[in-house]
């Protein structure tokens, strides 16, 4: 109602500045009056944009098997004060993986490697809003030759063109471990019938219908003692290249089989003369390797030939 004279008095009043203001400096008046006069003051607000950008990732399922697909949930949130301008978020695939699929909220514009590819993985968009939050889903297919106990280690990184006062927590990344799993199986084929003093040729084949390559495969077969002069060569369907003919000792080291492939081996023998007639020739071969094989494979076969 009235001011007395030499006294003041204090206003304070308190604004909230929105969060998709630009950097700006904005002026403010102030007006006072009274019955005898009136008077302004006005000040610079100098207005400045930050936005704490943060990424976490997740995985799923860890442990991953080799040869199968591995999700990454990746979540970009800005926890403000301001609107993050020009957002983008980046993920290099590991080493050991491929691209399969990614999944995207709406305003993302985002950029992969071809499918069954690595490379990068870059997304953007224009304005991400303070305490606002972005979810994607990242597929990718680890190697089925990715080496059973070791890890995987990936992450993704956002940015934006808005100064990030916590820089620190822009990367969110996740360790995954890997095992390695491979169905391997074994059929060996033989004649119905061969005559004493002939030779008799066995046909096995060992596949590996994955989903990881498995390793230190060794084939075994103790040939019956109707049999003598044993050799073997080894090929991959169609082609049947037996020119490198090795002396047979019982068993065959195949090291290495890759998911998904098939080796036939070829052992030849010479039947002892004489036989008794209609007796018969029981032959079985097994297959075992280090890698776990998670079905109940077929690791035995017999094939049985009357004489």
């Amino acid at each position: 109602a009235s001011l007395a004279a030499g006294d003041s008095a204090t206003v304070t009043v308190t604004y909230s500045v929105a969060a998709d203001v630009a950097d700006a400096v904005a002026g403010n008046t102030a007006n006072a009056s009274s019955d005898e006069d009136s008077a302004e003051g006005s000040a610079d607000l100098t207005i400045t944009t930050r936005a704490d950008v943060e990424v976490t990732k997740t995985d799923s399922p860890d442990p991953v098997t080799a040869g199968t697909n591995l999700t990454y949930t990746i979540v970009l949130t800005n926890n403000g004060p301001s609107d993050a301008q020009t957002v983008s978020l980046s993920d290099a695939l590991p080493s050991v993986s491929t691209f399969v699929s990614l999944a995207s909220p709406l305003g993302w514009t985002c950029i992969t490697p071809a499918v069954g590819v690595n490379g990068t993985v870059s997304c953007t968009r224009t304005t991400l809003a303070a305490g606002a939050s972005a979810t994607l889903s990242l597929v990718v297919k680890v190697s089925p030759s990715a080496v059973d106990g070791s890890t995987i280690t990936n992450g993704a990184t956002g940015a934006s063109s808005t100064t990030d006062p916590v820089a620190g927590n822009n990367t969110g990344s996740t360790t995954t471990d890997v095992i390695t799993r491979a169905d391997v199986s074994i059929t060996k084929a033989g004649p119905a019938t061969v005559i004493a003093g002939n030779d008799i040729t066995y046909t096995i084949t060992v596949s590996n219908a994955g989903p990881s390559d498995t390793q230190a495969v060794m084939v075994t077969d103790a040939l019956p003692s109707q049999l003598t002069g044993a050799k073997y060569c080894t090929y991959v369907s169609p082609a049947v290249d037996c020119s490198a003919i090795t002396t047979y000792s019982g068993s065959i080291s195949l090291g290495t089989l890759i998911a998904g492939a098939a080796v036939k081996i070829k052992i030849t023998a010479t039947v002892i003369y004489p036989q008794p007639a209609e007796s018969t020739i029981t032959n079985t071969a097994t297959v075992s390797s280090t890698t776990t094989d998670p079905a109940a494979s077929i690791t035995w076969s017999t094939a049985t030939t009357t004489v």
